[in-house]
């Protein structure tokens, strides 16, 4: 009873709101009062498309006024079906009517095009192959298609691209050589009258290419037949392939070594294959000679112009060898004798003669004639180095240029070998055969040996049977020796003593070798020696064939010595060799440097003499520069030569240099001195010593001379009465400087005496003391001491300690002294003096020291007596009387005392008091500097006062250093000398600390950050400390930084108000994309009293994430195939590669068109571009997405599009795309039946023959299809 409206939406399903209906779009239906129903039309199109049942949907909703109308759920849609009607269909036929392909395509593409019509339905139609005639041999040259059925789909059309469905059709190489062949494709369908078939067969056209072929070769590569057969037969072979029709083959003779129409008859000729042949066989013709040669060959060769010709590897050239028959030449040497001259030439190298052959007969390959040697009396390789030769007789095709060497029909021969020759002849082949001389040199081996006259044989071997071996056929060859050897004497001296009895004397072969024998004479002649040997005249010496310069090489003779017994110098006498020729020439050469050879004798070790001293003792006094002679002579034995001992002197208690000159000297007896004497020198040396000696050693040179009974005397030194040592006091006065050292025992000095003079044995004296001021016992210890030096050993008797110090530096103590020493001129001879001590503070007082004579020869000189002063060395000691003081700030003075610790004072003493700051400052007290304390005798405690400042500054309680010093340090020790004053602070004094910032902004990071406390009132002469703690907010510890819990923040004197004290705060960076995150440092004073905490006690720190993510396109390239009048997906992915998430971030999708390509119409991506990845997802996780391709029926190349991936603008520092992996590439194959169908017209099928040209046109019309790429047509005709 009152208006309402709905409407009404039109929706499609798989009809198209543009081609099979007319949209609704929000249509209003008003109910008016009374109205129970209200209509709308929907007009239904027709579109001549072949196509199935169609639908959409229309739905039914409220306008306005929803609270008032309701629509059940199960009346708000209406479907519509569109059914086909009969009018619409499709006309298909084959896109060619022929087609041409070669046998090595391997396939050919057939289409079948839709010629009219439109789909939006699946449609099949059928294709077959038929054979045509049998030209096809199926299945070896294409497939068989039987009932294949081709699949037209949904949106395919006349118009091209999408207008085609095609099959390949796989052609087959059967390897046969063949012609053109044809097979038939028929189409055909079920679905008639739907589809109509245009044209149902088409022909294709199979063409060889000419890779089929056959193989064709000869049956052997080497063909082999003797000269005399008359012919060889040569057969050619089919070895692989199959023919179907004829080809030809061309063979061909080609001389090499064989000439043609000499050797053979030449040849060429074709040669015809069919389908039934497989072998062809020709002979060809050898011509035969009288001439002997070598194997000789031609060859025959294949070649064809036809394509499918091949030849098999190794077979398309055969060769021919002619083999030769029994044709032979006659041979023989020039002479049965020859003679080599000298078997060396000057150049040592051995000399040669000239030996010749002669061959007869004609030949044309190379003559070789072997040659051997026999040793007859020579021996091969040391007397000739010719054993087995080759002499080569060359034809003149083959012989050096300029040999002149003839052919069968030239007159001059020549040939090569094993030296060089030349020769003549005359004739020809059929007539005369010719003569060819060869000559080569034979040489004699330079052996060096010296022999007789050698002979050796050289003979032809007949070891080629075309060779005929004439007399001569050896020949003899004497070789004249012209050798030497030389031959001299082995040695050029030879040693031998008188009782050998002889000596072996020896000549040798120098250099060359034996095979003869030959002799040397040997004559000796006297020198110092006469009646010493048997001498010798022209003794022959006789060398035997074999010996040599290196085995056997020496002759020899025993030379008789005769033997004396006297001592006598080594004689000689000489040996020379020489040689006188007993043939025609000299066959020895003796060297002059071997002719002459020199004997020694020398004497030998039984002959002997004896000598010694004549005296075993010498006496003399000591004195400056006297002698004592001493002699030495021959004792036993008779002497014939001057012999020489030596004599040397050794030290017995005597000292070369000080008491006697050394001796050293050689002393020489002969035939006519027997006795030989010298003098020892004797030194007068001024030293205080005993008697002393020194002895004589004889020893000898030589073994003969023997010193063994007599070898040694002495010679003894007697002391004189002149000499004698001095001693006196080093000092007359000495001071002992303390009266008590440092243990208090008493002082101790050293006192000593100098020895003037050298000191070779004992000699006694005496220290001893007496009183004077002092007492002996109670102010020093007496002392009496005897001291006795000698040469072996120092005592000493009485009471005290001496000690030696030699030459005033090197202290020696009495227990120290070893036997032997010698005391020197200066030497110091020294005793201990000691004070005793007391505790009396007193006068110095005085003692004396005296020295005493006990031995005439120890004179006692001036100082003989010293005075000894003792000094007194007592003391008092004093110190602080309190180590430590303690007072508080504001008490104003303290009392500071020094007190006497041990000793009495018999007189006044004065110390000094200094305070120095330790901690306290000048504005804390009023410093000492140096004032004075005196002490009376008697008084043990003075006193002063230090006084105190008070200030208003915090500080610790602080220190004062009092010390304790005096001038007079030998009489007063300090042994307390520093005492401290502790001023304590009071309790009015603080400071305040602040927070120097209340909030940080700070990047996320493995990094510190300083945190500040700030010195904001007051003065610090004191440390004080504050602390600093973390509290977690939404950062938390261990992941995003280090917990702070209660770190000591402190401040020192050092610092006043406006100073800042830092510490760090560790941030943890932890790799994890999160937002800002939030704690708080807070600042706290564990001394309230004195360190008061401001208004800034805390601090914020917000962390702001530095992390990321790394996201990346899946590497591969998509792609898809356009599906004919429908859609396709092809899946993407986004692929989380780093980083691990704490919140969630989005990755933005967008895409970038290429050439043709367009979003919208060829692909779709998804409505919402961008993917999410949420917290807790890390790397490795994936999101994928689909994107749709839409087939657009145009005739286009494939296409492509980039698909790219950002960060969106909000997660711009949160993700990072991987390099390379911010897009890929996106292909769309063309769906092959979008495709252009193109129509061929002419004005008339027939054109008529006449005598000029005439021209018909042809037309090519193309279906109304979108074009987005160049396509050809390609016209042909076919005859």
């Amino acid at each position: 009873e009152r208006n309402v409206s709905v409407e009404l939406t039109t929706s499609s399903a798989t009809a198209s709101e543009s081609s099979d209906y007319s949209q609704l779009n929000h249509f209003v239906l008003t109910f008016s009062t009374g109205l129970s129903s209200q209509c709308a039309i929907v007009k239904i199109l027709d579109d001549t498309v072949l196509e199935a049942n169609q639908s959409f949907s229309i739905t039914l909703s409220a306008l306005s006024n929803p609270e008032v109308v309701y629509i059940p759920q199960e009346t708000d849609v209406a479907e519509i079906t569109i059914r086909e009607d009969s009018f619409d269909y499709i006309e298909v036929a084959f896109e060619k009517d022929f087609y041409h392909v070669s046998d090595e395509a391997q396939w050919l593409q057939v289409c079948i095009v839709i010629v009219k019509g439109e789909l939006e339905r699946n449609v099949t139609v059928e294709l077959d192959t038929i054979a045509n005639n049998n030209q096809t041999n199926q299945p070896l040259d294409s497939d068989i298609l039987e009932a294949h059925m081709l699949h037209f789909l949904p949106g395919q059309s006349s118009y091209p691209p999408n207008n085609k469905q095609c099959e390949l059709i796989t052609i087959i190489n059967d390897d046969i050589v063949e012609g053109n062949e044809t097979f038939e494709l028929t189409l055909s369908t079920t679905l008639y009258p739907k589809v109509v078939i245009a044209t149902s067969n088409t022909t294709v056209f199979i063409s060889p290419e000419f890779v089929d072929t056959v193989a064709i070769g000869f049956s052997e590569e080497l063909y082999m037949v003797q000269e005399g057969d008359g012919s060889v037969e040569v057969c050619v072979n089919i070895d692989s392939g199959s023919l179907q029709r004829e080809v030809v083959v061309s063979l061909a003779t080609y001389p090499n070594t064989a000439e043609a129409s000499v050797d053979f008859s030449p040849l060429s000729a074709d040669i015809t294959f069919g389908a039934t042949t497989s072998q062809h066989c020709l002979e060809i013709s050898i011509l035969d000679d009288t001439c002997l040669e070598d194997t000789q060959n031609f060859y025959v060769a294949l070649s064809s112009t036809d394509r499918a010709v091949t030849f098999t590897p190794g077979r398309q050239n055969s060769s021919v060898d002619i083999l030769e028959d029994m044709d032979y030449v006659e041979v023989k040497l020039d002479s049965a004798s020859h003679t080599i001259l000298s078997e060396d030439d000057t150049m040592g190298s051995g000399n040669s003669v000239e030996v010749c052959l002669l061959v007869t007969g004609c030949f044309e390959r190379n003559v070789t004639v072997d040659l051997a040697t026999s040793p007859i009396t020579a021996v091969y390789g040391r007397d000739y180095p010719l054993q087995d030769t080759q002499v080569v007789f060359v034809p003149p095709e083959y012989g050096a240029s300029g040999m002149g060497l003839p052919s069968c029909s030239s007159g001059s021969d020549s040939g090569s070998g094993s030296g060089s020759g030349s020769g003549s002849g005359s004739g020809d082949c059929n007539e005369e055969p010719p003569t060819t001389q060869l000559c080569i040199d034979v040489f004699a081996a330079h052996d060096e040996i010296l022999e007789y006259d050698e002979e050796f044989a050289l003979r032809i071997v007949p070891s080629d049977a075309a060779l005929k071996p004439l007399d001569p056929n050896t020949t003899t060859i004497t070789i004249i020796d012209n050798d030497y050897v030389s031959i001299g004497l082995a040695g050029n001296k030879y040693q031998t003593t008188d009782d050998a009895g002889y000596v072996k004397v020896c000549a040798e072969l120098v250099d060359g070798e034996l095979e003869r024998p030959v002799t040397v004479l040997m004559t000796t002649m006297d020198g110092t020696a006469t009646a010493d040997y048997v001498p010798l005249m022209s003794k022959e010496l006789n060398f035997v064939s074999g010996q040599s310069d290196h085995m056997d090489r020496t002759q020899c003779l025993n030379l008789t010595i005769m033997d004396d017994s006297i001592l006598e110098n080594t004689e000689e006498f000489y040996v020379h060799l020489n040689y006188t020729p007993m043939e025609d020439r000299a066959v020895v050469f003796i060297p002059p440097l071997n002719s002459n050879s020199t004997i020694y004798i020398q004497e030998d070790q039984s002959d002997s003499v004896e000598i010694g001293f004549l005296q075993p003792q010498y006496y003399i006094t000591e004195c400056d520069q006297c002698t004592v002679e001493v002699c030495v002579g021959l004792l036993e034995g008779t002497l014939e030569k001057s012999v020489t001992v030596k004599v040397e002197s050794q030290d017995g208690s005597s000292e070369y240099g000080l008491d006697y000159n050394v001796v050293y000297l050689n002393s020489t007896l002969n035939e006519s001195q027997s006795v030989s004497c010298f003098d020892v020198t004797i030194l007068d040396d001024t030293c205080l010593e005993p008697s002393q000696n020194l002895s004589l050693h004889l020893s000898s040179y030589e073994d003969a001379v023997m010193v063994e009974d007599h070898p040694s005397t002495t010679v003894t030194i007697f002391e004189d009465s002149l000499d004698f040592v001095e001693v006196s006091l080093l000092k007359e006065v000495y001071e002992i400087a303390n009266e008590d050292d440092e243990i208090g025992d008493g002082g101790r000095i050293v006192v000593c005496t100098v020895l003037q003079g050298c000191l070779h044995r004992k000699a006694p004296f005496r220290f001893f003391t007496r009183e004077d001021t002092a007492s002996e016992g109670s102010d020093y210890v007496p002392l009496d001491l005897t001291l006795n030096f000698g040469s072996e050993s120092m005592t000493q008797s009485g009471s005290g300690e001496a000690a030696f110090l030699q030459s005033g530096s090197d202290y020696i103590s009495s227990g120290d002294y070893s036997s032997g020493a010698l005391f020197e001129e200066d030497d110091l001879i020294c005793v201990v003096i000691q004070s005793q001590s007391d505790s009396i503070l007193e006068n110095s007082e005085r003692f004396s020291i005296f020295l005493d004579m006990l031995d005439p020869a120890v004179h006692i000189e001036q100082p003989s007596n010293s005075a000894i002063t003792i000094v007194d060395n007592d003391y008092v000691e004093v110190g602080m009387q309190y180590n430590e003081y303690i007072t508080t700030e504001g008490e104003g003075s303290l009392q500071v005392c020094v007190e006497v610790v041990s000793g009495v004072l018999e007189r006044n003493i004065s110390v000094e008091l200094t305070t120095y700051s330790e901690t306290a400052s000048s504005r804390d007290y009023r410093p000492l500097n140096g004032e004075f304390l005196v002490f009376e005798p008697g008084q043990v405690l003075q006193c002063t006062y230090v006084n105190i400042i008070d200030d208003s500054i915090l500080e610790w309680n602080e220190t004062i250093i009092l010390r304790l010093h005096t001038n007079l340090s030998s009489i007063v020790r300090i042994v307390s000398e520093k005492s401290e004053i502790i001023i304590l602070e009071d309790d009015t004094d603080f400071v305040e600390m602040n927070m120097n910032s209340t909030r940080f902004l700070v990047a996320e990071c493995d990094c510190n950050i300083s945190i500040c406390v700030e010195f904001t009132d007051g003065i610090l002469e004191r440390n004080v400390s504050v602390s600093l703690s973390t509290e977690q907010g939404t950062a938390t510890n261990t992941d995003d930084f280090l917990e702070i819990g209660g770190r000591e923040i402190k401040f020192t004197r050092q610092n006043a108000a406006g100073d800042l004290i830092c510490t760090e705060l560790s941030l943890m960076d932890d790799k994890k994309t999160e937002y800002v995150e939030h704690l708080s440092v807070v600042l706290q004073g564990s001394e309230e009293r004195i360190a008061r905490i401001g208004p800034r006690n805390y601090s914020s720190v917000a962390i702001v994430d530095n992390d990321f993510v790394e996201v990346g396109l899946e590497q591969e390239d998509l792609q898809s195939i356009e599906i004919h009048g429908g859609m396709n997906t092809v899946t993407a992915c986004v692929a989380m590669r780093t980083g691990v998430l704490e919140r969630p971030v989005q990755v933005d999708i967008f895409t970038i068109d290429r050439g043709y390509c367009k979003a919208g119409f060829d692909y779709v991506i998804p409505n919402r571009p961008y993917v999410s990845f949420l917290p807790g997802e890390a790397g490795g996780v994936k999101r994928c997405f689909n994107i749709t391709v839409v087939d657009d029926v145009i005739v286009e190349d494939d296409e492509y599009f980039s698909l790219m991936i950002q960060p969106s603008s909000a997660d711009e520092s949160s993700v990072q795309v991987v390099m390379g992996e911010d897009s890929i590439g996106v292909s769309i194959a063309e769906d092959s039946r979008d495709e252009l169908n193109m129509t061929m017209t002419v004005t008339s099928t027939n054109i008529n023959e006449e005598p000029v040209t005439r021209t018909q046109q042809v037309c090519i019309q193309r279906s109304r299809v979108i074009l987005e790429k160049e396509v050809v047509a390609f016209i042909s005709t076919v005859d």
